[in-house]
């Protein structure tokens, strides 16, 4: 909900830092948001991955999936 409320283009998940977001085309950490390591991100990527791309992330293929959450849909990649 953050990122929309922020009017994000982008949320941004990397392994040693916080969740980003892209706003107006500059990334910036999202305030309050612990650093993140390689499994929280695969944790909330499987979470919400359909299967297809679940099955893709897990074996490193590349994923470009449509996710659909409570807040609205997006896109991984």
């Amino acid at each position: 909900r953050l990122v929309r409320e922020l009017g994000a283009s982008d949320l941004l998940l990397v392994a040693g830092a916080p969740p980003s977001a892209r706003v107006d085309g500059r990334i910036a950490p999202l305030a309050g948001e612990a650093v993140l390591d390689g499994d929280d991100i695969a944790a909330a990527m499987l979470a919400a991955l359909p299967p297809h791309a679940a099955r893709a992330f897990q074996a490193g293929a590349p994923v470009d999936a449509r996710l659909r959450v409570e807040s609205g849909r997006f896109r991984a990649n």
